[in-house]
């Protein structure tokens, strides 16, 4: 009986030994196996995420409108956006400005403050907005540090360019008078109805002034300035740049400048001038816009009888330059005398004071000149047979009034010059004399006819030296029983080949 305790005893302590291994062992494995060896269901608790608490953020200015560092007008607002709801009274007694200056304010919203200034400020002004530290936020922060934002007025309003130069002497009388500004005075677009004139002209000038961009104004005069005046130009006091700005008191807002005296350049025919074409058209030129009628009322042509030519005048578009074209041609071998007294006025008003007279002689009865060579001369057979008159040669008349002996072929008239140089084209034949017959009907453009004949002899020289290869271009190829080269050769002694 001892033995059979002691051996239960045994059985009963290594039973409870395996059945805590197995407990130690279930522990450590997983919880869905756990379940499968042994029957349980064991649920294990999810792991909490971390979680941020929001920390309130201290105030602080996140944009402004205009941008710190811009330019602003003389008078006008500044925004304030904030990054959060403020305190508004705090914010007031933390705001301000160095200049000092009065203002308004309103809130838009709770985090937008709107500030008007109720001064207009000077020009070239630095304006600092200031906000210390006690502007308080909604959630009773502070401003963490303290801020200045700068703003900047523009500069005066400054004239930087003048047309005409201040001081400028014999200015064009039809010159536009321009001034340009440091900055814009209109809209960009604007359509100018209620823009001041810029400028006060004195004398006072009919035109008209625009804005030709938003800082330059340009007064164009209509029909010009007079000639030989001294004309003052002032900038209108009326003036504001589009930011608010003022002119500058120490800039320069006056300035003159002189035009110049009505003159006459040049006419046509010159004077003294001999051989003038029948139907020559007479030519003045000014050095500024003339009045087109006290021109035709005053000026005139007569022959060297005494009588008056009339005709018409035109005008280019300057009025400028006018050209007066007689009704008629005009007498030959005849004095004429062109007359523009110095009554005469501008386009401005201003009298040409100084008389204008030539005198000029027309061409007389059609006559044969020479040649380039003499009574006999020398030509190429290309350049043909070229002969002088002193008149522009009816061409009709050629074919029936010009022979060459020997005859050639396809003789061809061509006139040049201002139509009194006559030459003659053909087929030539060099180094041949020819002679060359006028016939006394050979007539001018305006009727007048030689008279009698005239003879002229000409020799056209030999053709130069020449060798054409006739076969290829630069290369020629030539095979071993090939001993010739087609050639075509001109007035050619000898030739050498390397």
């Amino acid at each position: 009986m001892i033995f059979s305790t002691r051996k239960n005893t045994t059985i009963i302590l290594t039973g409870l030994i395996l059945l805590i291994g197995l407990i130690s062992l279930s522990c450590n494995l997983p919880a869905g196996l756990q379940g499968k060896i042994f029957g349980l269901g064991i649920t294990t608790a999810p792991t909490p995420m971390p979680t941020n608490t929001p920390q309130p953020l201290p105030p602080m200015i996140v944009e402004s409108d205009p941008p710190a560092g811009s330019t602003i007008p003389l008078q006008g607002d500044i925004i304030l956006y904030f990054n959060q709801a403020m305190d508004q009274g705090s914010v007031i007694n933390a705001l301000s400005f160095e200049p000092v200056v009065e203002i308004d304010y309103s809130w838009l919203d709770p985090e937008t403050l709107k500030i008007q200034l109720e001064q207009k400020l000077e020009p070239n002004t630095n304006l600092v907005l200031k906000l210390d530290t006690s502007a308080r936020a909604a959630n009773d922060l502070t401003l963490p540090v303290f801020t200045n934002l700068d703003f900047y007025t523009p500069d005066w309003l400054k004239p930087v360019t003048f047309l005409p130069v201040p001081g400028g002497i014999e200015i064009d009388p039809e010159s536009a008078i321009v001034v340009a500004f440091n900055q814009p005075v209109i809209a960009l677009g604007d359509s100018q109805p209620d823009t001041p004139q810029a400028l006060i002209i004195s004398p006072s000038v009919a035109g008209k002034g625009e804005w030709i961009n938003t800082s330059t104004y340009q007064f164009v005069p209509d029909p010009g300035l007079a000639g030989g005046l001294t004309y003052q130009v002032s900038l209108s006091k009326d003036l504001f740049s589009l930011a608010g700005a003022a002119l500058d008191p120490e800039s320069t807002q006056t300035w003159t400048f002189s035009t110049s005296y009505p003159q006459m350049l040049s006419w046509e025919p010159y004077n003294g001038k001999k051989g003038v074409p029948l139907d020559e058209e007479i030519r003045m030129e000014f050095n500024q816009s003339m009045d087109p009628d006290s021109i035709a009322d005053n000026f005139s042509l007569f022959s060297g009888e005494g009588q008056q030519i009339t005709g018409t005048m035109e005008w280019d578009e300057g009025i400028r330059e006018f050209v007066f074209i007689p009704d008629q041609l005009l007498l030959r071998s005849t004095s004429y005398a062109g007359i523009l007294p110095g009554e005469v006025i501008s386009a401005g008003g201003t009298p040409l004071q100084t008389d204008t007279t030539f005198d000029f002689q027309t061409t007389g009865d059609f006559q044969f000149l020479g040649t380039p060579g003499g009574q006999i001369y020398t030509t190429s057979i290309y350049e043909g047979a070229t002969l002088y008159f002193n008149n522009p040669v009816d061409e009709d008349t050629v074919a029936d009034n010009v022979t060459i002996i020997p005859e050639v072929s396809n003789l061809s008239p061509s006139t040049g010059g201002s139509g009194n140089v006559l030459t003659l084209y053909g087929e030539f034949e060099p180094l041949t004399n020819y002679t060359l017959i006028l016939r006394e009907s050979l007539a001018d453009e305006w009727g007048s006819i030689l008279g009698n004949n005239r003879r002229v002899k000409f020799t056209t020289v030999p053709l130069p030296p020449n060798l054409t290869i006739t076969q290829g271009i630069n290369i020629l190829f030539l095979t071993g029983e090939e001993n010739t080269i087609p050639a075509q050769g001109t007035n050619l002694h000898q030739m050498s080949i390397n």
